[in-house]
């Protein structure tokens, strides 16, 4: 039997790719058959055409294929970036609350210690305790909104960590679904 073969080296369309692949079919069809086998096949024949459709597979079944085999390997990367990211946002948020505590124990002890020296002349307690209240108030504010912020970083750090991770995931889904458009790729 005489096969019409694209040269290795030309790119291969899909019509050369069907058309080998009626080659094979008309080679097995052309031989003797006994109880649905072929017999008398020409092997060296039927693998040059098998390696022929192989060597004109579009470069998207490769690239899919490899994307396949390095789809692992990609989640742990996504996984190991979010573990990097989550363990720096705690670190940071803790930091955050940290010094935020510090500085309201600070104004707090500050706040003390300017009560108690207004407490000295008594003409003044009245005064003094207004304004310690009011720098008591001021440093519980401040710690508060000190919180605030702290929890909102952590929540952006977060959501940052989820984009990543749903980038990650949409990769992995869209090499899954390349693979399952085209069961042939080995």
């Amino acid at each position: 039997m005489t096969t019409s073969m694209v040269p290795a080296n030309s790119k291969a369309s899909e019509h050369d790719i069907l058309r080998l692949l009626d080659e094979l079919e008309s080679l097995v069809d052309g031989c003797k058959h006994l109880l649905s086998h072929a017999l008398w096949l020409d092997l060296d024949t039927f693998f040059a055409l098998t390696n022929s459709i192989r060597q004109h597979l579009p470069d998207d079944i490769r690239r899919a294929t490899k994307v396949a085999r390095d789809s692992e390997k990609i989640v742990e990367q996504a996984r190991a970036e979010a573990e990097r990211i989550r363990a720096e946002a705690a670190e940071d948020a803790e930091r955050i609350l940290a010094d935020s505590r510090r500085n309201s124990e600070r104004a707090l002890r500050d706040a003390v210690e300017q009560a108690n020296r207004m407490v000295a002349d008594h003409e003044i307690v009245k005064g003094a305790q207004q304004q310690g209240d009011a720098i008591l108030d001021a440093a519980r504010t401040e710690a508060q909104e000190t919180r605030n912020g702290a929890d909102e970083y952590a929540a952006q750090v977060l959501i940052h960590l989820d984009d990543i991770l749903s980038k990650a995931g949409g990769h992995v889904r869209r090499g899954l679904q390349k693979l399952e458009r085209d069961p042939k790729v080995e």
